[in-house]
């Protein structure tokens, strides 16, 4: 008997709260939309000859991210100014001593994910997989009957 007082006591009271939210969101949104409506009947009352027009000017000394100079700093060429023939200067070709490399075959056991492949470097026999790197010489991709390595930003596809 005590347990069903209480039930129905907060079944009233959890009435009255839902009853108040409700009460508050729907107070609100009707007190909105007459505000809304204030307000533009309030905006279009107003006189508007009274406002000048807003000017403004764009300052475009700004620094170019890309060159870093000024844009405004530019300056012209003179129609009458002799041009310099610069002559660049040659390239130097730096050549990369690459290690003996001897690509001996492929080994994938059936249940394994990624393939090895068994590589001579400099005499030293290694087993590689793909991404793996040996005296930095890496073995960029792996074929049945070549692999692609890399060395010092170079790249070789080396055959069985």
């Amino acid at each position: 008997m005590k347990n069903k007082k209480m039930v129905g006591f907060l079944v009233i009271i959890v009435v009255i709260i839902w009853g108040l939210i409700f009460y508050k969101i729907f107070n609100t949104i009707g007190a909105h939309d007459n505000a809304n409506s204030n307000m533009t009947m309030e905006i279009s009352r107003r006189d508007t000859s009274f406002h000048k027009a807003d000017t403004f000017m764009i300052m475009n000394n700004y620094r170019d991210p890309f060159l870093g100079t000024r844009t405004a700093n530019y300056k012209k060429e003179n129609a009458n100014a002799v041009k310099k023939n610069v002559i660049p200067a040659p390239k130097v070709v730096t050549t990369v001593k690459w290690p003996v490399i001897v690509y001996n075959g492929i080994i994938k056991k059936k249940e394994s994910v990624r393939p090895l492949a068994l590589v001579k470097i400099d005499g030293k026999s290694e087993f590689m997989t793909k991404g793996y790197v040996v005296d930095e010489v890496e073995l960029i991709n792996l074929y049945k009957d070549s692999i692609s390595v890399g060395f010092n930003g170079e790249r070789k596809t080396i055959k069985k």
